[in-house]
């Protein structure tokens, strides 16, 4: 991200074990000291999905290496390693990069996941996907390769392209999609719509509606309808802010991190504090607003005490960032291929 945004970082120190064998021979004795260290890389795992039998529509109304010491090469007694200590295992670090936009790819080691990743309309003001990474997604090539899930905040062109994500889950037939109701509509019409409409949730909220809450594999969702900025004007629009906590590992601890994706919410605390209790009951990890959040009190009243979260991202930066935000000194994601680093907790 830019120089002011905030860059999160985890570093890895892997010890080196030294082993001192002690030789005895009849008539001499020598001791040789020699050291050994042995790096260990990190891998991921990836849950397997499996695809659901129907067309899911819900509404508020329902992983050491084994290190083991060697014997010298030549017919010596009593060879020992002392002092072994286990090597520190390595894991990868949650990450999240950006595409463009509102679009975000989020990485644990066990899961992957897409946020409005498929959208052709830039308005002359918004960052487009480069054709480089939509090629990359297409083509399952990492780091955007084996997604869990995509999630479609709402229905508008530069968030929403309804034939890529057709076309996407026709060549990938383990992925989910969640999107609202009018996502999915566009989709319908659609030849291939039926092969692939039993990998879909559909979300169907109102406006002040209780949030829903459910689960597509090993991702623990929660969706709640937040107006579209502009409110009430664009009342009409179905923007769904989803809070996803996601399973990871790290450094042999299993845990949970914890994003909401906003989607173009209204920065309005109408909409936020009668679901007081429902974003106290979850700490979120980051939160992703669009950028104008940071530029009214009340948006960041919202960002800072009212969603609980860590730290807060925005998104949705125009192509020239706007001055209110330069100076802002909140971070922010403004380039497409922009990598921020998130540990288990984010400081």
């Amino acid at each position: 991200m830019q120089n002011k945004n905030a860059t999160f970082k985890i570093s890895y120190k892997v010890r080196k074990a030294s082993f001192v064998c002690i030789f005895c021979f009849i008539c001499t004795v020598s001791a040789n000291a020699f050291g050994h260290g042995k790096a260990l890389s990190s891998h991921t795992a990836l849950s397997s999905q499996t695809a659901h039998s129907e067309q899911k529509t819900i509404s508020s109304t329902e992983t050491t290496s084994t290190h083991k010491a060697h014997s010298h090469n030549e017919s010596l007694s009593d060879h020992k390693a002392h002092n072994y200590k286990e090597p520190l295992q390595q894991k990868t670090p949650a990450t999240a990069t950006y595409l463009a936009n509102e679009g975000i790819l989020i990485s644990t080691d066990k899961v992957k996941v897409l946020f409005d990743p498929f959208f052709h309309n830039d308005y002359n003001i918004y960052q487009l996907v480069p054709d480089e990474t939509l090629k990359a997604i297409m083509n399952n090539e990492t780091p955007y390769n084996d997604i869990s899930a995509i999630f479609v905040s709402h229905a508008h062109g530069d968030h929403f392209a309804e034939q890529d994500m057709l076309d996407y889950m026709l060549k990938h037939s383990a992925v989910e999609l969640v999107a609202p109701a009018q996502a999915i509509t566009e989709m319908q019409e659609l030849s291939g719509f039926e092969k692939v409409k039993s990998r879909i949730t559909k979300i169907e909220l109102a406006y002040e509606e209780a949030p829903i809450s459910f689960s597509v594999n090993d991702i623990k969702v929660d969706a709640v309808r937040i107006p579209h900025a502009g409110w009430p004007g664009r009342a009409d629009v179905s923007n769904i802010v989803y809070r996803v906590r996601l399973p990871h590992e790290m450094d042999g601890n299993k845990d949970e991190l914890t994003f909401i994706h906003m989607g173009d919410a209204d920065p309005n605390d109408k909409h936020f504090r009668p679901l007081r209790t429902f974003w106290e009951a979850q700490k979120t990890t980051v939160a992703f607003p669009p950028y104008w959040f940071f530029l009214t009190n009340t948006g960041n009243y919202i960002l800072d005490y009212r969603i609980n979260a860590e730290k807060s991202v925005g998104v949705h930066v125009p192509k020239q960032v706007p001055v209110p935000l330069l100076q802002s000194g909140k971070p922010y994601f403004s380039k497409p291929g922009e990598v921020m680093e998130i540990g288990t907790e984010v400081k």
